[in-house]
């Protein structure tokens, strides 16, 4: 479920900013060079600068000083929680992600944390997969009535749809009538049955609010985008979600921003119709984060077996450095991507055991269509039917419209996309 991190100004601040990384060097690094250094030879490298990074990484420095000054200050430390978590979800690092709550955390360790800090504590749980915390912190803040509740109750619906709930979805949806931009709360209504057996009509009434989406703010556009694309794609229009997603990425790149989650869904949506080479372009500069790395992996391999040598060489080389990555995370106690995990597993290590276990761990923190693909696929490839009984329930009770899950139902069989 891609869904932008700032639907209206009220909801979800801090998203999309623009800004590059600069190389910090250290106060005590700095007193122990009294002169300067000039290299005897022009071609020595002094040193390697990295690729700019997340929007927002100067910001988050310059938020960050005032907040080293005054740590106590409530409204700086805030909006240095709110940058940090945003630079964290583009830059898929959850070092960014205790910044944000070590800003927070006076507040935190109150017995009664103030609402905007709890907003704040549910987006961190819910980045972290820890949703039933999130969904404990947005229960509180719905029930509340707050000024914060709107808010809340939308943050609540997306949780649902990442959950694979579509009909909870659907009740915070419609009890938001007329308390949000009515625009706003279509997309939120649409989005709910569009994986609920109506995915044709709720296609059908995003495309009639295209031209309200004009005037409308970049992340809501974003999202009325993805969702209509996400839809088409499940219903087997792949070149109207493809167009979808190429509109959201030009947005984006004219605004100077980046949406991992859905450059990842485009991904996916190219490598369903065999479009490797595209797959490869439009990721060649997104090796750093791990699901962007992982489908330029995949669409290099394919074009490797299709002949092209030199794609399978760097395809080999993504693979190993996804597996040490993979390793880190797991001697870190991190299992934020188990999705991504399995996906490894299946197509590029061709552990349909171990890409069954990880399916399996996966469809337990959340349930959307890709976690359906990729179980069902997994499942098939081990030669395990009987596993897969929980994703064909979960079909049957939604009523999702899939026409790949249909495929796989139907015809089960290996695949090494998404």
């Amino acid at each position: 479920m891609i869904v932008p991190r700032d639907v209206s100004r009220r909801f979800v601040r801090g998203v999309f900013l623009a800004c590059t990384l600069v190389c910090a060097v250290s106060p005590a690094a700095l007193a122990q060079t009294r002169q300067p250094y000039t290299p005897a030879d022009d071609a020595l490298v002094l040193e390697h600068v990295g690729l700019p990074r997340a929007p927002g990484v100067l910001q988050l420095r310059d938020v960050r000083e005032q907040w080293l000054a005054e740590p106590g200050n409530y409204a700086i430390s805030l909006a240095y929680a709110r940058v940090a978590l945003d630079v964290g979800r583009q830059e898929d690092d959850p070092r960014y992600f205790g910044y944000a709550e070590s800003a927070l955390r006076p507040w935190l360790d109150r017995a009664q944390p103030p609402p905007e800090v709890l907003l704040l504590r549910a987006s961190l749980r819910q980045v972290r997969k820890d949703f039933s915390g999130a969904m404990q912190d947005l229960d509180a803040l719905v029930a509340a009535a707050g000024p914060e509740s709107a808010q809340a109750q939308l943050a609540r619906a997306t949780l649902h749809l990442m959950q694979g709930d579509p009909a909870a979805a659907l009740n915070d949806c419609t009890a938001l009538d007329r308390r949000i931009d009515p625009l706003l709360g279509g997309i939120c209504v649409n989005a709910a049955q569009g994986l609920s057996g109506s995915a044709a009509s709720a296609l059908a009434a995003l495309d009639q609010e295209r031209k309200t989406a004009l005037k409308a703010s970049l992340p809501v556009r974003i999202w009325l985008l993805a969702t209509a694309a996400g839809i088409a794609d499940r219903l087997g229009q792949a070149d109207a979600a493809l167009a979808d997603y190429a509109d959201a990425q030009a947005l984006l790149a004219a605004a100077g921003t980046r949406d991992p989650g859905l450059l990842a869904a485009y991904a996916d949506c190219l490598l369903e119709q065999h479009r490797d080479a595209e797959v490869v372009h439009l990721l060649a500069a997104g090796t750093r984060i791990d699901s962007l790395l992982l489908r330029l992996a995949l669409a290099e391999r394919r074009l490797g077996e299709a002949g092209d040598a030199s794609m399978t060489v760097r395809a080999d080389e993504h693979s190993a450095t996804l597996g040490l990555r993979f390793d880190e995370a797991r001697q870190r106690g991190d299992s934020l991507h188990l999705r991504e995990e399995a996906m490894y597993q299946l197509a590029l290590r061709h552990d349909a055991a171990r890409a069954l276990q990880l399916a399996q761990q996966d469809w337990q923190q959340q349930r959307e269509p890709i976690d359906a693909r990729i179980f069902l696929r997994a499942a098939s490839v081990a030669n395990s039917p009987q596993a897969a009984q929980a994703v064909l329930e979960w079909m049957r009770r939604t009523r999702l419209e899939d026409v790949y899950l249909e495929k796989l139902t139907e015809h089960p069989a290996p695949g090494s996309a998404p």
